[in-house]
């Protein structure tokens, strides 16, 4: 549980540089509302979360392991 708790807080550090990052450039290429479209674009991780979904196991009816 820590392992993953963990893994997705030094994932999401990267997330802030990297939107400053894709920002400088889409101002760069002189694009309206680059901030917008900057903070669109790193959201779709999400999406890429919804499709890993498709191959998380079940757990419907199993019993809850215990300690």
């Amino acid at each position: 549980m820590g392992f993953g708790y963990n893994t997705a807080r030094y994932l999401a550090a990267a997330f802030p540089p990297m939107l400053m990052g894709l920002n400088q450039l889409l101002i760069q290429h002189n694009v309206a509302d680059p901030f917008r479209k900057a903070a669109t674009v790193l959201s779709l991780i999400f999406v890429l979360g919804l499709v890993a979904l498709v191959w998380a196991p079940g757990t419907k009816g199993k019993p809850l392991p215990e300690d």
